[in-house]
């Protein structure tokens, strides 16, 4: 209920993020895959007990996870095998 309401405050911020890893050069999955990866070593981070690093990695994983689906949908890139890594990499998270 809360992403409901929040959604149309944040969904401009993520847009313009999304552009601009887009001019970038990234691509949706790279971001999927960076996303995961900030995921597992935020998990780390908590079992050698560095809980504030852990957090940011993980906030920044969750940021990264919402912004590349809005660059699969702004380049028009969107395809199953992005769809089921990005779904994988959620659920490893």
């Amino acid at each position: 209920m809360l992403d409901t309401h929040a959604r149309g405050y944040v969904t401009p911020l993520i847009r313009f993020f999304a552009k601009g890893l887009l001019d970038l050069g990234f691509i949706p999955l790279h971001v999927t895959f960076f996303a995961g990866a900030m995921g597992v070593m935020g998990a780390l981070l908590f079992v050698f007990q560095w809980p504030y690093f852990a957090v940011g990695l993980l906030w920044l994983s969750g940021t990264l996870d919402a912004l590349d689906g809005e660059m699969a949908r702004i380049s028009k890139a969107q395809s199953d095998r992005g769809a089921m890594a990005d779904i994988f990499l959620d659920r490893v998270v």
